[in-house]
C-alpha cells in the first residue's frame, strides 16, 4: 500500500488539529493519565495503545520509532503531554491506523486469515467498530479461530448492543437507501 505524500501531509495534519481541539482531552478522557509524565518507559506506554490502534502486535521497530519520535517531540516542546499528542497524530495518519490490512492468499486463492484479521473482521461487520479486549486478548493466545470459540464470540457480539449498527446500518448502505430521496420514479411506468 503506498500513501502519496501530499495525503499524508493532510492526514497528519487532521491528527493534530483533532488531538489540539480545545474538546479533545475532555472526549477522550485520558488527559490525566496517557498524556500525562508516567513512570513506566514511553515503550511500555505506546505498546498497548498502538496494538489497540493498529489491532494487532507491533514490531519492536514500528515501537522504536514512535519512542523516538516521542523523545524528540518531548526536546522541541519541553512538554511530555504535546508530545505525546504529536505521537497520537502520527498514529491517527498512519496507514496502519486507517486501513484494514488483507493477509496473503494461499495457492488456490483463498485468503489466510491470522486470529488478529479475524477479530477486526468480526467486530467491523458486526459492531462497526475496533475489536475490544476480549477479542485482541484471544487473538494474541491464537485461540479465536478455534471453532467453539469462535462461536462463542460471535454470540457475545451479537448480544451486545453495538450489534444494533449492523442492523440499522448494512441494509443502508447495502441497498444504497442513502439516495432513495434523490430518486423521483416515472409517474407513467409506477
Amino acid at each position: 500500500l503506498s500513501v502519496s505524500p501530499l495525503l499524508l501531509e493532510s492526514l497528519l495534519s487532521l491528527g493534530r488539529s483533532i488531538v489540539h481541539a480545545p474538546e479533545f482531552d475532555a472526549y477522550t478522557g485520558l488527559a490525566d493519565t496517557f498524556f500525562k509524565e508516567q513512570e513506566s518507559s514511553i515503550g511500555d506506554v505506546l505498546r498497548p495503545f498502538l496494538e489497540r490502534a493498529f489491532r494487532g502486535p507491533v514490531e519492536d521497530a514500528a515501537l522504536q520509532r514512535y519512542v523516538a519520535f516521542h523523545h524528540a517531540e518531548e526536546t522541541r516542546t519541553g512538554s511530555y503531554g504535546l508530545a505525546m499528542k504529536s505521537v497520537v497524530a502520527a498514529i491517527l495518519a498512519s496507514p496502519k491506523f486507517l486501513y484494514v490490512f488483507e493477509g496473503k492468499s494461499d495457492q488456490e486463492g483463498k485468503l489466510l486469515l491470522d486470529d488478529y484479521e479475524l477479530a477486526q473482521r468480526l467486530s467491523f461487520f458486526l459492531w462497526s467498530s475496533l475489536p475490544d479486549e476480549e477479542l485482541l486478548t484471544l487473538a494474541n493466545e491464537n485461540k479465536l479461530s478455534d471453532p467453539d470459540i469462535l462461536k462463542t464470540q460471535i454470540s457475545r457480539l451479537l448480544a451486545d448492543d453495538r450489534a444494533k449498527t449492523l442492523v440499522e446500518d448494512f441494509a443502508f448502505q447495502w441497498l444504497n437507501l442513502a439516495k432513495l430521496d434523490e430518486i423521483s420514479p416515472n409517474g407513467g411506468l409506477f
